[in-house]
């Protein structure tokens, strides 16, 4: 194939590109009146952009739960970041995600047209300004046995806690493998998902809704900007350009209040957005069954979610800096930028005082649009706050938490000789099972504990964290009982409660090598970030 040369303006910056020219066109476009391309299918056009384009590689993320490739497409005019996938000083890196639940296929095709476009395309000068990780097919398991989750039944989006399933770790591993700064999220819902099932007579009226990382333990300066800058322009660009659009609301009844989906940091959008990225969630409508002109609409589906990804991207490039300082700013607040010694332990969504209700247009059985009230619950209720401590020791247990810390990519020490230190033990004193969890979070467990202060004999092959890293607010969030976010909350791992004292114990004194991390910690830094 012979190379053609790009000349081309973007927002008025000139910029000269090589792309491949007529790269082929994705597996869906050629036949999108068949079934659905397989996996296979999938990972093999990847590579056919990788082999014909200077400006694609192709990097296996891991293998998936029923034992399948889980790729990436790494997109980017920097020959650095195509080798190592580091993140530039100067350019935001994007990781786009497809289809982790595998009965919602829009994200996967669309992402396959976005990488070839943006190697043989309008969008190719988009590459002297961003840099892209497209994992176009995050659960393969599901494409290819047409289900929602992964082959042991796992759902990997809701396991950032625990950490149990294969692409969990996946996703975990390339938020540290690439820092990304922006994290594009695709999925679909389905009409009898929400608002109304068909025995109440409503559906809903809207194609697309989107949210961002809500946590209150997120980054203040950049969880500001995402929720109250970009999705409004994001919400309002993808409006005017035809498709009717709004910020999540998940109501599944006429009596439910309109909440902005899930706080906890189980999920991937909120999890991400601790790790310092700007998460965006996309839910573009399934049309489900129905006389289309292809199977289940999903030519029409592609098209709506792909004008939504574009918008999106816009936005990201006008405002590329700002969110590029805003991202770099929120991963290294722990160094002492922004260092913080609380985490927001407990909380739920909450009425809103300001706006009680809000309309919300549906359809009504004759296709009637209808609008209706709805109670709004969208604020979000601080109800406890704790200490972020030294550090912890783990002193049972110690191989199956050595484990879930290398999951997280949360760095410990291993004892080698014993030592005596002070630690705040723990055990539990009472128990309850909440008959329904708080607003937004999965917290059934209410804990009280018994604490007190007292000098332990550490033995080798104990474990000791200390808080003063990148995950150190993540530790405290996921290893205090009663955190809305505890790892003790997570089925498999409930029955340690019953432990006395508990495996995990916050240090009560700072040891000298503590002392020294957080020092370093909260010493003024240079302004070179990379």
């Amino acid at each position: 194939m012979m190379k053609l040369h790009w000349l081309t303006g973007l927002l008025a910056v000139a910029c000269s590109i090589p792309a491949w020219a007529t790269l082929p066109l994705t597996p869906f476009e050629q036949a999108p009146t068949q079934p659905l391309p397989h996996s296979a299918t999938i990972s093999a056009y990847l590579r056919t952009l990788d082999q014909e384009s200077q400006f694609a590689a192709v990097t296996r993320l891991g293998i998936s739960a029923g034992g399948r490739p889980v790729e990436a497409l790494l997109v980017s005019a920097d020959a650095s970041f195509l080798q190592q996938g580091k993140p530039a000083a100067d350019k935001p890196t994007v990781m786009l995600l497809g289809s982790q639940h595998g009965n919602e296929p829009s994200g996967t095709e669309v992402l396959q047209i976005l990488a070839r476009r943006l190697l043989d395309g309008e969008l190719t000068p988009w590459l002297q300004q961003m840099n892209f990780v497209i994992v176009a097919l995050a659960n393969p398991d599901g494409r290819d046995l047409n289900r929602r989750l992964n082959a042991k039944d796992e759902n990997p989006n809701l396991d950032f806690i625990a950490v149990e399933s294969p692409e969990t770790r996946i996703y975990i591993d390339a938020l540290e493998r690439f820092q990304p700064d922006v994290v594009m999220d695709l999925h679909e819902t389905w009409n009898d998902k929400w608002p109304m099932t068909p025995k109440e007579g409503f559906r809903t009226t809207t194609d697309a809704q989107f949210e961002v990382g809500n946590n209150p333990n997120l980054d203040a300066d950049l969880s500001h900007y995402a929720n109250q800058v970009y999705l409004p322009r994001l919400i309002e660009a993808v409006a005017d350009a035809g498709i009717p659009a709004q910020r999540y609301n998940e109501i599944y009844s006429l009596k439910d209040p309109v909440r902005r989906g899930g706080l906890s940091l189980s999920n991937f959008r909120n999890y991400a957005s601790m790790q310092g990225s700007m998460t965006v969630l996309f839910e573009n409508r399934h049309d489900g069954q129905g006389k289309f002109p292809t199977p289940q609409n999903i030519a029409e589906r592609v098209r709506k979610q792909l004008l939504s990804v574009d918008k999106a991207l816009e936005l990201v490039l006008v405002d590329r800096a700002q969110i590029l300082t805003l991202s770099r700013d929120a991963r290294h607040r722990w160094e002492g930028i922004k260092g913080e010694d609380r985490f927001v332990m407990q909380y739920a969504f909450a009425p809103n005082v300001q706006e009680p209700s809000i309309a919300v247009t549906l359809k009504d059985r004759q296709g009637k649009q209808v609008v209706k009230p709805f109670r709004l619950e969208d604020q979000i209720a601080i109800k406890d706050v704790g200490e972020i401590p030294p550090g912890y020791v783990i002193r049972s247990q110690t191989r199956r938490f050595r484990e879930w810390l290398d999951d997280h990519h949360i760095a410990y020490q291993v004892v080698q000789q014993p030592e005596t230190i002070q630690v705040t033990q723990q055990r539990v004193a009472d128990i309850k099972i909440a008959a329904r969890t708080s607003p937004g979070t999965r917290d059934w467990l209410d804990v009280v504990l018994d604490e007190k202060t007292l000098s332990v004999q550490l033995k080798p092959g104990d474990v000791k964290i200390s808080t003063a890293q990148p995950q150190g607010a993540l530790i405290s969030i996921m290893l205090d009982p009663r955190s809305s976010n505890s790892l003790y909350q997570e089925p498999s791992w409930r029955a340690l409660l019953m432990s006395n004292p508990l495996p995990s114990s916050p240090l009560a004194e700072v040891s000298q090598q503590l002392a020294k991390d957080k020092e370093q910690r909260h010493a003024p830094k240079s302004d070179s970030r990379s």
